[in-house]
């Protein structure tokens, strides 16, 4: 019925990069999950149009897990001075930790947690979407905007100060 378009990569630059005055170009951009996951009105959306489809966004745990061994391999190769996850499902599937724990970990300041062979320093933040939801019952904008983003920008500056091997 329509081209689809994703905003993700334009809202993580103007949301999340611009913010932490992060370069796009200094950055490694990913996924953990590589497959599209497919909502409940993703899957309505194709049923109208005759294509059968079903849901797997329900699966995003399971896909994550498998995904491990690949993220762990970009993270060797790209060696980074900090890995920012968005988002609760991505911080409980990299950080091994429930997703309630996860939210507690949305703070913008530096976890440091071993993956590979070395601590990585990792920055937990909301993903670009919430952050853009300007409804009156969701606190992530102002949160971001007041506390986590500053927080996660002064880290991002004392990271990258430091000396490097």
């Amino acid at each position: 019925s329509r081209v689809r378009s994703s905003f993700t990569g334009q809202e993580l630059s103007e949301i999340i990069l611009e913010t932490l005055e992060i370069k796009r170009e200094e950055c490694w951009l990913t996924s953990l999950v590589k497959v599209f996951l497919f909502d409940d009105d993703h899957v309505k959306k194709y049923h109208r149009l005759g294509k059968e489809i079903t849901e797997n966004k329900s699966r995003h745990k399971e896909y994550a897990n498998r995904s491990l061994q690949w993220i762990r391999q970009e993270i060797e190769i790209a060696n980074p001075y900090a890995i920012i996850l968005l988002g609760p499902e991505v911080i409980s599937s990299l950080l091994l930790l429930s997703e309630e724990e996860a939210m507690d970990c949305i703070t913008g300041k530096v976890i440091e947690k071993k993956i590979i062979w070395k601590n990585s320093n990792f920055i937990c933040l909301p993903p670009p979407g919430v952050i853009l939801d300007r409804s009156a019952r969701n606190p992530w904008p102002r949160k971001f905007a007041m506390k986590i983003g500053p927080t996660a920008m002064k880290e991002i500056q004392r990271l990258k100060a430091q000396p490097t091997l």
